[in-house]
């Protein structure tokens, strides 16, 4: 069924935004503040590289049984979420994990 058959299958009790944003209530293509979207500088893209790696990782342990959902964020709002577990207003768990010995060891691969 995926994702998208379970949300259309449960319609009458779920709501929000399916296969994209609601263009009802806010329009990127017709909003004038975005122009500086294409002003952007992409010409370090190719940095990037290891996004893609983990996108081609975790859609080959997958498959198709499961679809991709992406997260923007900076590295302290990436950790206070896999910390805290969900969104937090005084990051506590985050601060205390940050001085804990268990992040002065942490490695990165």
């Amino acid at each position: 069924m995926g994702f998208d058959g379970l949300l259309r299958a449960r319609a009458n009790v779920v709501s929000g935004i399916l296969n994209g944003i609601d263009t009802s209530i806010w329009n990127p293509a017709a909003d004038d503040r975005l122009e500086h979207i294409a002003r952007l500088d992409t010409t370090r893209t190719g940095e990037l590289g290891y996004v893609a790696k983990a996108i081609e990782k975790v859609v080959a342990h997958f498959g198709d049984s499961r679809g991709i959902i992406g997260f923007c964020g900076a590295p302290f709002t990436l950790a206070s979420y896999m910390v805290e577990g969900a969104s937090s207003r005084s990051f506590i768990e985050t601060m205390r994990f940050s001085l804990s010995s268990a992040f002065t060891n942490l490695r990165l691969s």
